[in-house]
């Protein structure tokens, strides 16, 4: 069934944001809307809205609106459309992470941006459907890649963080039995159908990229065949650090991890109870400092010591 595209508003109200739409005069719909980032919502025929933070406000009446649009697509809907739009600063890691192979220029930025298209969000849980999809990059949160056992045993084969692609490379291309996790709130930008770089600079951004991940996955192999369970965890908070200091998502030695431990169990091979037992050993050995969500490395040297980490 064909999508009909209707356009709404997303305006500012005393009571938060709602969203509005032309039905003789612009009425108020009973659904809120999270505006700091892609909130997704449903109101009857199924019609799926999405606001986007970061779109230009326009003013209608006294309020502030953001224009967005929506897709009418039968009885259940499918998925959140919004207009492609250039998102700003912070809102674009994945030019940070390309930039570490390589500066770009501006016109690498134009050529690039303008093969990416519509942004879509999941919630924490969500498995993202890759096969027959495009290419895309996530643009805040965490999710992973993961393939399950019959009994419901899990493997994470690698963490995806804000600025990471997916199906851009042979190694993260969709295969059937890999799944894509949503581990928190996530925002993706998907490619356009038919995505190449553009540019001799975005393909150098690409291939290191490509190589940096395969880097990940040989580490990872060797630390579930070869490493200690002391030694896997140290390993992953470094590389964890180490990747969210690309983008600018660290404070000095210190970083959010919001994921729990039965996630970091899925991702070392391990036990919970073994995880939690590792971690409480690290702490008490004053490698690193865990509060809640935030991790603080203390003693990078002795870290990367217990890691035997050979890559930065």
């Amino acid at each position: 069934m064909a999508a009909e595209t209707l356009e709404l508003a997303v305006l500012r109200s005393p009571g938060g944001w709602r969203v509005v739409g032309p039905n003789g005069s612009w009425r108020k719909f009973d659904y809120r809307v999270d505006a700091e980032e892609v909130g997704v919502l449903q109101r009857p025929m199924s019609c799926v809205v999405a606001a986007v933070a970061g779109f230009i406000p326009v003013q209608f009446g006294t309020e502030q609106a953001m224009t967005i649009m929506c897709a009418r697509r039968g009885s259940r809907g499918r998925r959140v459309l919004a207009p492609a739009r250039t998102p700003a600063g912070s809102a674009r890691p994945y030019l940070q992470r390309l930039e570490c192979f390589g500066a770009l220029q501006e016109a690498d930025v134009s050529a690039l941006e303008a093969r990416l298209g519509q942004v879509e969000t999941f919630m924490p849980g969500k498995v993202m459907e890759l096969v027959g999809e495009p290419p895309m990059f996530l643009v805040s949160g965490w999710a992973c890649l993961a393939q399950s056992l019959r009994d419901g045993r899990r493997q994470i084969l690698t963490f995806l963080l804000p600025g990471d692609g997916v199906g851009f490379d042979l190694l993260t291309r969709p295969q059937r039995a890999v799944q894509a996790i949503a581990l928190t709130r996530l925002t993706v930008r998907y490619a356009q159908p038919g995505f190449i770089p553009g540019t001799e600079r975005l393909s150098r951004g690409f291939a290191g990229s490509a190589a940096a991940q395969q880097g990940r996955l040989i580490d990872h192999l060797v630390s579930l065949g070869r490493r200690t369970s002391y030694e896997r965890m140290a390993h992953l908070i470094l590389e964890l650090h180490g990747r969210l200091s690309e983008i600018g998502e660290t404070r000095g030695e210190s970083f959010r991890l919001p994921i729990k431990q039965e996630i970091l169990a899925d991702a070392l091979g391990l036990s919970l109870v073994h995880v939690n037992r590792t971690l409480r050993q690290l702490r008490r050995d004053r490698l690193i400092a865990l509060r809640g969500a935030e991790m603080a490395i203390l003693d990078r040297r002795a870290l990367e010591q217990a890691s035997d980490r050979r890559t930065l």
